[in-house]
This record gives C-alpha cells, sequence and structure tokens, in this order.
C-alpha cells in the first residue's frame, strides 16, 4: 500500500502495528480477506483533512486465491471492476462432441478463454460457452474474467437511489461444470 502523506504515519492491520517507509506499507498475510488498515498520522505542521493526502492511497496487486461466491463476502465489497478466475484441467485426449463450460450463476458479466484464446462472452443467464474447439489433449488452461457494475461502488462512496437492491452483490457464484453432448 503507498500512502502519499504529508507527515509520519503509522500504519495497523487488525490493531498489530506494521513497518512502512518512505509512503510504502507492507501489507502481512496477503491471503487473508477482511483485514482491516488503520493508519495514525502526525502531519506535517499547516497540513490538515485533506490536504494530509498528496495523491489517491494505492494498492500493488498480484494473483490469489479466492472460492466462488459474493465479492463483497471475500473483501472486495465496494470493488467495481472484474476478477479473473482461473483452473486448469486435464483431458486424456482432444474433446469429441460439443463441449460447454455452464458457469452457473454469475452475477455480472463473464468473458471465456480456453488456452489464452477468447471462447465468448456472456451478459446474461445463461451463462454458457461452447469451448470444445479451443480445448487440447494435456493440459487447457480455462480462464473467466467477470465484471460487475458499478452499484459496490456507488454503494459504499457515492450513494445515489439509482442503486437497486441486489445491484451491489458481484460475482461468480457457480456451480461451475463441463458439460459434453454428442451433437
Amino acid at each position: 500500500m503507498r500512502l502519499p502523506i504529508a507527515g509520519d504515519a503509522q500504519a495497523f492491520v487488525n490493531d498489530a502495528p506494521v513497518p512502512s517507509s518512505a509512503g510504502r506499507v507492507v501489507l502481512p498475510a496477503p491471503n487473508s480477506l477482511r483485514r482491516v488498515c488503520t493508519v495514525r498520522v502526525k502531519p506535517s505542521a499547516g497540513r490538515t483533512a485533506g490536504a494530509l493526502l498528496s495523491g489517491p492511497v494505492t494498492y500493488e496487486t498480484g494473483p490469489g486465491r479466492m472460492e466462488l461466491g459474493d465479492w463483497s463476502e471475500r473483501g472486495l465489497d465496494a470493488w467495481s471492476g472484474g476478477v479473473i478466475y482461473r483452473r486448469d484441467v486435464q483431458h486424456a485426449a482432444k474433446p469429441v462432441g460439443r463441449v460447454f463450460l455452464d458457469l452457473g450463476r454469475v452475477r455480472g458479466t463473464a468473458e471465456v478463454r480456453v488456452n489464452g484464446k477468447m471462447a465468448g462472452a456472456c451478459i446474461m443467464a445463461p451463462y454458457r460457452v461452447e469451448i470444445g474447439s479451443h480445448l487440447r489433449a494435456g493440459g487447457n488452461r480455462i480462464e473467466v474474467l467477470v465484471l460487475n457494475t458499478l452499484g459496490p461502488y456507488f454503494r459504499e462512496f457515492s450513494a445515489t437511489h439509482f442503486v437497486f437492491p441486489g445491484q451491489e452483490k458481484s460475482g461468480l457464484f457457480g456451480p461451475v461444470r463441463l458439460l459434453a453432448s454428442d451433437g
């Protein structure tokens, strides 16, 4: 986490102090969910309120593990954007017939890639994409990019009556299945 603060800052994660240096805080336990970071600031002379920050607080992010379900239950309460779900699957031989990836329930849009190639996109139910032509014998990487709306962001940071019940939910809920068909 980068804190562009005018003054001295001390960060705490779940009430435990964490080291910071030159406005950079390394947050512990990167695979944990639901952590709270509190920052105590001793401001530079004359710097108060919004003037404490010389820019936005930013984060360096990377891959992690996340179970299927509502993003707000996984620590992404106000996230408006995308999450990529990735799974490697093995096939003894190239599949014969049609093979579908059925995503089950999704709140958002879904783009499916197989072995790096776009297989299809869904904007509403049923969230099902034919992927058989993209599969090969051996290892296959399946990626699903789920993109949500601005509902969670607006609910958290810019209250508006245009966010209706249910619009703040986001994610891939599943169940996710591979379905084969002879036709």
